[in-house]
């Protein structure tokens, strides 16, 4: 996939991102609108409900207190099954005697003013038998001065008068109007609106008020205040049409955002939840494809280093190869000792670069397993500086060594161990200047010791020093092939380092040297992986 086609994947996944983000934003800020437009009305109904039961209250009060002179004498409030029907429903107070009639049980002292409203009310020809006997009630004793009323009609004309006792019942209510504080208070509204919310399933808190048509208070809340700007305001008249004095209830709801979002809060965070994982996705499909396009030039690159790292070798074994093989050259002239040596020299260093590659291959199966043993660092390092003084005395460079670790016996397998104090050394050697400083320094630390490579080298930026330990990685110097190697040291050490247990850290500048250190304990948990 080349650069083209990646971009254009890019953008394709860019604008289909926004897309989401836009269509999931208008989705919730559509759905809010609309919750919020349901939740008005549901306010709206609930002091629909709550006025219409204030406004039952008041009939049912004034009902009572209609009949209240024909009740019985129990104390309690009389209950109303039918027309005229004062007795209370435990009492065995109605009686059939056929399909057709009832008879009505009437507890009075005087109750010939109430049989004479009756007669007054029904046809005469409905009225079958108005009798005075002698009554006592199971559930109720009546003294003997109190005598019972029966009246007896039949039951398809008591539908047609029922209007008459509802029509006097509310001419007194217009009438007879009493001042709503007298009718109902404060705490019963609020009992009210809380009790509807409440079956409706709606948790929102409130702030209430009573007023007159003038707009004074008649009673409110502690906190209401009018035309809140947070708030949901709620305004009905409490007094039906035709009544003289007009009275209206204000319900203020505050935060009725919050509680339409709170009601499709999942929805929402699943909508959100969702789309973030789309997004992380083409993020993370995005990521991969970069980092596969990197690798893939960092892996040609290698395969370009690889080349010619390993055509050096194998140049120099065929040369010697074709002067050995020469006859036109006298055998005093080929030298054999010299040759073989070279030949010998350079397939180690071929063998050394294929084991390297092979190593690497292994540490990414996870098969690496360490042969470890005690072993004393200062030798090791001493062994290795010996090896390599030759090459820096060339340049007319100068190795220090500094081998101040008191504790140097660690537990660690040798081979590994002396390839990455090698391959820090070669790398100082490689990135130096033309005379090259190089210091090898140890020292102990907590439960373990440090080995410590520092140079005057070329040093690596901010920018490259975060992936020098990254297989493969080569920090650009401007030209591929100026300095041999093809990023596999660095990743090398990283990996031998922590399967020991320990760490490896760099510090550098730019155009000043770097200093490389690693941390490997006297004894721990070994990783083989």
């Amino acid at each position: 996939m080349n650069k083209k086609q990646i971009w254009l994947l890019v953008s394709i996944i860019f604008l289909t991102s926004i897309g989401l983000i836009l269509v999931q934003t208008l989705w919730i800020k559509n759905s809010l609108k609309i919750k919020e437009e349901e939740l008005s009305d549901q306010l709206n109904e609930t002091i629909r409900q709550v006025i219409q039961d204030i406004q039952q209250s008041e009939i049912l009060t004034q009902t009572e207190r209609t009949v209240a002179p024909f009740a019985s004498k129990e104390g309690v409030n009389p209950y109303y099954e039918d027309q005229y029907n004062v007795v209370k429903k435990t009492h065995s107070s109605v009686h059939s005697v056929s399909k057709n009639e009832k008879i009505y049980y009437l507890d009075s002292k005087d109750t010939s003013k109430f049989i004479n409203q009756i007669k007054g009310s029904f046809n005469s020809k409905t009225v079958s038998s108005i009798v005075n006997n002698a009554y006592k009630s199971k559930s109720a004793e009546l003294s003997d001065s109190q005598s019972s009323e029966r009246v007896r009609f039949p039951m398809n004309e008591r539908y047609k008068k029922r209007t008459i006792f509802i029509s006097e019942t509310i001419d007194k209510l217009i009438r007879v109007e009493e001042p709503i504080s007298q009718k109902v208070n404060k705490e019963q509204v609020d009992s009210l609106i809380r009790l509807e919310l409440k079956k409706r399933g709606i948790r929102i808190p409130f702030e209430f008020a009573v007023t007159d048509e003038a707009a004074n208070n008649i009673f409110k809340s502690d906190k209401f205040e009018r035309n809140p700007a947070d708030a949901l305001p709620v305004h009905q008249q409490i007094s039906p049409e035709g009544y003289t004095r007009t009275y209206f209830l204000h319900v203020n709801f505050p935060n009725t955002q919050k509680v339409a979002f709170r009601s499709m809060a999942v929805l929402a965070a699943m909508s959100v939840g969702l789309t973030l994982i789309i997004i992380f996705t083409f993020s993370l499909t995005l990521l991969v494809i970069f980092r596969q396009k990197k690798l893939a030039e960092i892996k040609n690159d290698f395969v370009s280093n690889m080349t010619h790292e390993l055509k050096t070798p194998i140049s120099t074994i065929s040369l010697a190869a074709q002067m050995l093989q020469d006859k036109n050259l006298p055998n005093s002239s080929k030298n054999y000792d010299y040759l073989s040596k070279i030949v010998g020299d350079e397939s180690k260093r071929l063998g050394f670069l294929v084991e390297k590659v092979l190593q690497m291959a292994i540490f990414d199966k996870g098969k690496l397993k360490l042969k470890t043993k005690e072993i004393d660092i200062h030798v090791i390092a001493n062994k290795v500086c010996d090896n390599l003084q030759l090459q820096i005395s060339n340049r007319k460079g100068t190795l220090e060594r500094s081998l101040l670790a008191e504790k140097c016996i660690i537990f660690a397998d040798e081979v590994h161990i002396t390839n990455i104090i090698a391959n820090l050394l070669d790398n100082a050697l490689k990135y130096s200047k033309d005379k090259p400083k190089i210091k090898l320094s140890t020292y102990n630390r907590n439960d373990g010791l440090v080995i410590e490579v520092k140079d005057n080298g070329i040093g690596i930026s901010k920018e490259n020093i975060k992936r020098i330990f990254e297989q493969f990685y080569r920090v650009p110097t401007g030209n591929v092939h100026n300095v041999k190697g093809f990023g596999l040291g660095l990743s090398y050490v990283k990996k031998i380092v922590e399967a020991h247990g320990g760490q490896i850290w760099a510090d550098s500048e730019l155009g000043s040297g770097s200093t490389f250190s690693i941390y490997i304990p006297f004894k721990s948990g070994l990783s083989n992986n």
